[in-house]
């Protein structure tokens, strides 16, 4: 098991972001893109199903799991929000999440 610590005395649930992994592929992102500060930084919060990533990071996350996740899930943009349509849980039809 990993854990990650958080970054203290901020407002928010920040953490020390330094790479994203989709499908056994490392993504490395300069790690100052995420470094905590007024107006930017990496915060975790499982009560949201949003995420928010600066430009150049946002295109090639959403294109991996767009090739990660099973055909038959439909996706759709929304007000600029690229959105997938999932009616039952990942795991119970790919083995892979």
């Amino acid at each position: 098991m990993s854990y990650t610590p958080l970054i203290p005395n901020q407002l928010h649930y920040n953490i020390n972001l330094e790479s994203i992994s989709i499908n056994e592929h490392i993504w490395k992102i300069d790690p100052s893109v995420f470094t905590t500060s007024s107006n930017k930084g990496a915060i975790i919060d499982s009560g949201t199903t949003l995420a928010y990533f600066i430009e150049g990071v946002y295109n090639p996350i959403v294109e991996a799991i767009t090739r990660t996740i099973p055909k038959s899930i439909s996706t759709s943009d929304y007000d600029g929000y690229h959105c997938y349509l999932i009616t039952t849980s990942l795991k119970e039809k790919n083995g892979a999440f």
